[in-house]
């Protein structure tokens, strides 16, 4: 682990619309891309591996960033909020993440907390008693970096977690805080109330000055530590490569280690005799993440050539279940020459030959409205040729 450098100069990152606060934390430093004062950098810090380059870890009690006043005024309007985070595994109190407060009060403040002992970040903003905020997210702790989005448009305010909408809540009334607050990771004033101080890593803040659109949230996400190779099945003597996200652990562990070529690796080789659940762990000391992959093994003798498996209807509507539509039993493919789908007048809205591709129910970027498809597969399996139709319906 490296100390953190922080020194002022010019960080020439392209702006997106709206951002009025980006600090990467790449190269080790602190420096905010926009046109606020960087923050101060209180107590023991070290950097690390992040989601995207480096991120800082705050190593102690002592350890905080503190911004000044003047951003503050950016949750006076719309706004969002975005970073990820890793919080140890022993945490066991409540833990000040962020907050934006003068004082340990209810009115005037946002925090942004965790409850260790329910496993759930909280987020409460409030004005007073009467204009007050309160959303909750659950936190998957086989999961090390997180990524939190808090979202407020006009009145209504809405909390995103490792890229899945989690809550939301409305207020009759402007909610604006205290401008003499100050905005803080790991320096609630709630501290000394019992409140324990962050100590984990932080990575990609970001403030905008609008409201994100739910298709620019989910686009914003960087999943880490996970396992890209889906759920499968293959004949019996055969393999399965896998692949994997970005991970910033150099400590990993398969398990079971049978049949696995190299249980140390990221990306190692599988050949399972027979079915079998696979695991792996990224151990980053303060925190330890778990993915896992099924393989299912089958005789290919058993196979049932005409017998290929579509859904006949999926959501495409981003909330992680059955957003994409695909062949369940593609291991059955020795050739996909090809997979079309069509509208009801005979257009062509999606075409593959890969046999893993699935589609995502859009035309050129645009989505499609709910409605029946109709498909046509053409593949060979066990040295013959199959033509396989069928329906399909949308629903949002």
């Amino acid at each position: 682990m490296r100390r953190i450098a922080f020194c002022l100069l010019f960080f020439g990152s392209v702006l997106l619309s709206g951002q009025t606060v980006y600090i990467s934390f790449d190269d080790c430093l602190a420096i905010n891309s926009g046109n606020l004062v960087d923050p101060e950098v209180l107590g023991d810090v070290g950097c690390d591996c992040g989601v995207e380059g480096e991120s800082i870890s705050l190593q102690d009690s002592d350890s905080a960033l503190e911004f000044d006043s003047s951003y503050t005024d950016l949750f006076q309007e719309d706004f969002t909020l975005s970073f990820y985070f890793m919080i140890p595994d022993d945490a066991s109190r409540i833990t000040d993440i962020f907050s934006v407060s003068s004082r340990c009060r209810v009115d005037s403040t946002l925090t942004i907390k965790y409850l260790a002992q329910e496993s759930t970040l909280r987020v409460q903003m409030a004005r007073d008693f009467d204009l007050f905020v309160e959303m909750d997210a659950k936190v998957n702790t086989d999961q090390c970096w997180h990524q939190v989005v808090v979202v407020r448009d006009n009145e209504n305010y809405a909390l995103y977690l490792d890229g899945q909408f989690f809550d939301n809540d409305f207020t009759n009334g402007q909610i604006r805080l205290d401008s003499s607050g100050t905005m803080a990771f790991a320096k609630s004033p709630c501290q000394s109330f019992g409140e324990t101080p962050f100590m984990g890593k932080i990575d990609e803040f970001k403030i905008y000055d609008r409201a994100l659109t739910v298709g620019e949230i989910f686009a914003d996400y960087r999943k880490l530590d996970h396992i890209l190779t889906s759920d499968t099945t293959i004949f019996s003597g055969t393999s399965v490569q896998i692949n994997q996200t970005k991970t910033c652990s150099d400590d990993l562990t398969w398990f079971p280690t049978t049949s696995v070529n190299e249980p140390l690796e990221l990306e190692p080789i599988i050949s399972p005799s027979s079915t079998t659940m696979y695991g792996i762990n990224y151990n980053y000391g303060i925190c330890r993440g778990r993915d896992t992959i099924s393989i299912a093994v089958i005789d290919s003798d058993a196979v049932e050539c005409d017998n290929l498996l579509i859904p006949n209807a999926f959501t495409p509507n981003n909330d992680g279940l059955n957003d994409r539509i695909g062949i369940s039993n593609a291991f059955i493919i020795e050739e996909l020459r090809s997979f079309e789908i069509f509208d009801r007048w005979g257009e062509r809205v999606f075409s593959t030959n890969v046999r893993t591709d699935q589609w995502d129910g859009t035309l050129q970027d645009q989505k499609l409205n709910p409605n029946v498809f109709l498909y046509k597969v053409n593949y060979s399996c066990k040295g013959e040729d199959y033509l396989q139709t069928g329906s399909l319906t949308i629903l949002r």
